[in-house]
């Protein structure tokens, strides 16, 4: 593993100098002196957040640390002495500081990883998302957010799922009131509101109160309960149901100005309602009467409002120029926040409070920075809480201060775990049929619609789309060079660079594509109609990098789905009706597969070892003479297989299927999906990543993976710096989702 090292910004703290002098005065106070410093040095660091603040990994050890050279040379283990000090910190306490020489070298790597958890990373629109609602119910988040066209997304702890809707009308707001019941409003359908009600978690969305001739555009929504909730809009609509929303009433109120937002406290009495100009209404009697409230924003539209539910005496409004109000009185007064115009310019759209205390407030992004402003003094004085995205936020719910989402442009979904922020990457509506693991964690995705993904290692970049739009169905890999090929004979070569088209003189789809050296390449059709074999799946050939094909016919009446090479004279292609060819001495042959189900994907090990999956759960292995089947333990269909060794695979398909093989042992695990997944890829064990339906990605690292490293470095006098007082060695041991511990000894 080579670590690359950014500049760590963070000094030492005082009270680990003071520690580190004082061990090596050979003071014996140990009992108080570990109190002082795990009361001082409490935060702890997991290997993902150092590798994200810190280095990247890749092979080998070098380390370049702030004010030391890089020392390539492995230090022994620590001398066997009973540890003076051992505890969590952050790993920055010994690195980057003060200390004026600091060398990091991993010494052992003390486990692999065999515990691998797969993990969701995607939501499956990229449209903007305008409204958003969040449940907890018996401890699982359940979250909405609804968006352009009408989008509506939905989360239930395993994934996101885009549900079905009864519009394609831009949708403005959404209110859940408990796990089933839930409302969302938006643009009108002519002269028909749009107005949207659920009663089964979003599996169903109805239209409610149509042919009305409502011509107003709503903008956002709030349910007190599942009967009664308001709705507010342009030219000063607000609308009152009491019956689920299948009927409305029209509230006065003393505006014909736009408003933009409402919130409802518990008791179906309290609300605000924000908008144009500064707008601010209240009510204390459902809405029966609306008053209007002096504004101190002056003319700047205010486009988000929250009340505290269970206190409608607390609320909070948000708006343009970085405004933010907030009121102690039920709305009677509102105050200007001190600093929030000094923290930011830009237009806030959605504000909320978990308590009396604790607040996030979210908008515009304005050169590519959007910032998230949070307050722990209810709302008087606020801080920037990073820029997790340069994407506009719409909307944030939450449950708690440990429990927040928000959502906004091109599909952004972030997500607060007290912490940090995580942006929930957006891939795209379709199918990733494709991915390829490289450089220790690099990766590329492609899918429907021309749609190409790279991963850096920590994010997806937004997907490049190929001009011509035809699915990509298949990738290969072979020396920093990329094969990508689709529908209508589409293949593309990738060089980290740039993409180019190469010249095929196809029209059929192509299923897979393999290497069998740098120069030569293979790719298998459906049984399509060109010149080529018509109506009889082909196999293309190429010798040139793959910049030019020839087409090579195989009589086979079904498609061919799967193709591997192990060198450039040893190959095999599978397909429909247990399709098996081999490729030897120069020319392809039939070979029995023993199978009559459909054989999806091939991964060939060796030129004597290889497995195939097929559907109905099919799995063969090949011994070097004949494949035999494999006991899968599933019925469901499998698409793709891939294995690191000869003892360590996966095979993934229907419904979110993924099989490992270890011990000689196909076991099912837990996949954090229930979408079809078509393609899987990796370069260990624990750095894996499956692609398939609705833009899905899951991923897989190991808990267990430990690595040991040995830190030197020398301590000098606060009061004479030339005086060196001590040398010290320290132990660090990095895991994946662990705290980093470091334990030290005094060598000098």
């Amino acid at each position: 593993m080579k670590i690359t090292y950014r500049r760590a910004t963070s000094e030492i703290g005082s009270a680990m100098i003071w520690t580190l002098i004082a061990l090596s005065m050979g003071m014996l106070l140990l009992v108080p002196l570990l109190t002082f410093v795990s009361t001082n040095l409490i935060a702890t660091k997991t290997r993902t957040e150092l590798v994200s603040d810190y280095y990247t990994a890749d092979s080998g050890i070098e380390a370049a640390i702030r004010n030391a050279e890089i020392n390539p040379a492995s230090f022994p283990l620590p001398p066997s002495l009973t540890p003076l000090i051992s505890v969590s910190v952050p790993i920055t306490t010994l690195i980057g500081g003060r200390l004026p020489t600091v060398f990091m070298t991993r010494t052992a790597q003390v486990s692999g990883g065999t515990s691998g958890t797969w993990s969701s990373q995607s939501n499956p629109v990229d449209t903007n998302l305008n409204g958003c609602s969040l449940i907890l119910q018996n401890s699982q988040d359940l979250f909405w957010t609804v968006g352009d066209q009408g989008a509506i997304l939905y989360y239930d702890g395993s994934g996101f799922v885009q549900q079905n809707s009864p519009t394609t009308k831009k949708l403005t707001g959404v209110s859940f009131v408990n796990s089933t019941t839930g409302f969302a409003v938006g643009q009108r359908n002519g002269s028909n509101p749009t107005i949207l009600a659920t009663s089964d978690s979003g599996t169903t969305w109805s239209l409610k109160w149509q042919s009305t001739n409502f011509k107003k555009n709503l903008n956002s929504v709030s349910f007190a309960n599942s009967t009664t909730g308001w709705a507010v809009g342009e030219n000063g609509t607000i609308i009152k149901t009491i019956n689920s929303a299948t009927s409305w009433d029209t509230q006065y109120n003393p505006t014909n100005l736009d408003l933009y937002g409402v919130s409802f406290a518990n008791n179906a009495l309290n609300g605000f309602v924000v908008g144009q100009d500064g707008t601010i209404l209240i009510t204390s009697n459902g809405g029966t009467t609306w008053t209007a409230s002096s504004s101190p924003a002056g003319a700047a539209d205010l486009n988000g409002v929250y009340i505290l539910h269970d206190n409608p005496n607390l609320g909070w409004a948000a708006g343009n120029s970085g405004v933010i109000l907030r009121t102690t009185d039920g709305g009677q007064t509102w105050n200007l926040s001190s600093n929030s115009q000094q923290l930011t310019s830009n237009k806030l759209y959605s504000i909320y409070f978990a308590d009396s205390n604790n607040g996030w407030a979210v908008g515009e992004a304005i050169d590519d920075i959007t910032p998230i402003l949070r307050s722990t003094d209810g709302g008087v004085t606020w801080d920037l809480d990073g820029n997790p995205t340069d994407h506009r936020i719409q909307c944030i719910v939450g449950n708690s201060t440990s429990d927040v989402w928000a959502a906004g442009e091109k599909g952004s979904i972030l997500t607060y775990n007290g912490l940090v922020w995580t942006d929930q990457q957006s891939l795209w509506s379709g199918t990733v049929k494709g991915i390829q693991v490289y450089n220790g964690s690099q990766a590329i995705a492609i899918g429907e619609q021309g749609r190409i993904l790279l991963y850096d290692g920590s994010s997806w970049a937004d997907p490049y789309v190929w001009s011509g739009g035809q699915n990509l169905n298949t990738i290969a890999y072979r020396n920093n060079h990329f094969a990508i090929a689709g529908d209508q004979g589409l293949v593309l070569l990738y060089d980290g660079q740039s993409f180019t088209q190469a010249t095929t003189n196809s029209s059929r789809r192509l299923n897979s594509i393999t290497y069998a050296s740098d120069q030569e390449l293979w790719a298998v059709s459906d049984k399509g109609g060109d010149s080529c074999d018509p109506g009889r799946a082909t196999i293309l050939h190429s010798t040139d990098g793959g910049q030019n094909w020839s087409c090579v016919a195989t009589g086979i009446n079904g498609d061919l789905e799967g193709v591997d090479f192990t060198s450039t004279g040893n190959g095999w292609a599978v397909g429909e009706s247990g399709t098996l060819l081999q490729y030897t001495a120069g020319s392809w042959v039939s070979a029995s597969s023993g199978s009559s189900y459909d054989l999806m994907a091939i991964d060939m090990l060796s030129a004597t070892q290889g497995w195939i999956v097929g559907k109905h759960g099919t799995i063969l292995k090949f011994n070097g003479t004949v494949w035999t089947p494999q006991s899968s333990g599933v019925t469901d269909n499998l698409y793709s297989v891939f294995f690191l060794d000869q003892n360590t695979g996966w095979a993934v398909g229907q419904n979110g299927t993924i099989l490992e093989y270890s011990n000689s042992v196909w076991s099912q695990t837990s996949s954090a999906t229930n979408k079809d997944i078509f393609g899987i890829a990796g370069t260990s064990a624990c750095i894996m990543l499956a692609v398939g339906e609705d833009g899905t990605v899951v991923t897989r690292y190991c808990q267990g993976e430990c690595n040991l490293f040995t830190v030197t470095s020398s301590v000098f006098s606060t009061k004479n710096p030339s005086l060196k007082t001590a040398d010290i060695e320290a132990q660090v041991k990095i895991c994946n989702n662990l705290p980093t511990t470091i334990t030290a000894w005094v060598v000098k």
